[in-house]
């Protein structure tokens, strides 16, 4: 995980979606718990107590992201119907099924409270959203090339019966739902609602489902280094070497990560904005770092979809200001950042200018 994967491993340097990897650190804690339980040899805890513990964790990972909470509501629900349906484990089934309902009962008021929020849906950027669409070479390659297949080959070694029982019971069942869930949102769904309505929606943040289905793929990726260490007879020192040779191979992924995603020119212009501007004056541009990097309110804040994202009125405004729609004075006073030829039919005065990029910046009239 750490060494092979980028995207839900690494990647999480370039966007910052902390909470929603401790939540799915949070649910792989949950489910070593279903393991352990799976392979405890009798007598076991008295099966409420075990379900305040899976309560316990469940209500922690809905409070720390909703997504993550959507994710492993609907890993939990495979789980429990695989184990079921397959009859290879109806104890594994009544466990999640008494830990969802002790979540429920103890989680109510903080489950009504988002309820609530259902209402309001039409005031988020949920129904406008759309990611765009890559193709599945992209996919695994934002993944990392050698993770992914390690991470195939120990599925196929689970799925026959040569991994452990747990790993195919517990973490295959939610990772299988997380892959077809990418699947269905990322293509179904955003080709239904294209040619109902005409319009592009990715419906749930589709890529957020392959994030969170990689701490789950190394589990497999893990068993089949593990095999293969078996097979070959050789030791953990070489295994390591081997896990050292793939962390090279990736090199070119993760040099894309922390490559400079702000350029200088940019950077001196939020340093003369946030030195220079009143504190109340608002930015227009077409980048999304302004707001963090000069501290005043930007027409480009890449706000959480999930937000109330209709009820951000400098946001609307400014970005009225930088189509032309509403004169400046409607905010009071505004700078713009243009690069290029952007906003050429604004009128304004420059009063800071990088002549080698073109960067410049105007206040408007």
């Amino acid at each position: 995980y750490g060494l092979l994967a980028v995207l839900g491993s690494l990647g999480y340097y370039v966007w910052g979606g902390l909470p929603n990897l401790i939540g799915m650190y949070l649910l792989l804690a949950l489910l070593s718990h279903l393991a352990a339980e799976e392979s405890a040899p009798p007598p076991r805890a008295g099966a409420w107590v075990g379900a305040l513990r899976f309560a316990a964790l469940f209500l922690a990972i809905c409070l720390v992201h909703h997504h993550v909470m959507l994710t492993a509501t609907l890993g939990l629900l495979v789980t429990a119907g695989w184990a079921w349906r397959s009859g290879r484990s109806p104890a594994l089934a009544r466990t999640i099924a008494r830990g969802l309902a002790a979540s429920a009962v103890l989680g109510a008021p903080y489950f009504l409270a988002y309820l609530t929020r259902a209402a309001r849906l039409d005031r988020t950027g949920i129904g406008d959203f759309a990611e765009p669409l890559t193709g599945l070479a992209v996919d695994l390659n934002d993944m990392g090339l050698v993770f992914a297949f390690a991470a195939v080959a120990g599925l196929v070694l689970a799925w026959s019966g040569r991994g452990a029982r747990p790993a195919a019971d517990v973490v295959a069942p939610p990772l299988v739902a997380m892959l077809l869930a990418w699947v269905v949102f990322k293509y179904g769904t955003r080709m239904a609602i294209l040619a109902l309505t005409g319009r592009t929606v990715s419906l749930f943040t589709p890529s957020r489902f392959l994030t969170d289905a990689v701490p789950l793929l190394a589990v497999f990726a893990g068993l089949f280094f593990l095999e293969m260490r078996r097979l070959a007879g050789t030791t953990p020192g070489r295994t390591l070497a081997a896990l050292a040779v793939g962390f090279l191979l990736s090199l070119p992924a993760y040099a894309r990560l922390f490559r400079d995603d702000v350029p200088a020119s940019s950077r001196a212009a939020y340093a003369w904005i946030r030195e220079h501007a009143e504190a109340d004056a608002g930015v227009v541009e077409t980048q999304i770092h302004g707001a963090y990097l000069t501290r005043r309110p930007a027409a480009e804040l890449p706000l959480p979809i999930s937000e109330y994202v209709r009820d951000a009125r400098n946001q609307r405004t400014l970005r009225a200001i930088g189509a032309g729609l509403q004169p400046a004075s409607d905010f009071g006073r505004v700078y713009v950042i243009a690069r290029g030829s952007e906003f050429a039919r604004l009128r304004g005065r420059v009063v800071w200018h990088d002549p080698d990029s073109g960067v410049r910046i105007l206040i408007l009239d």
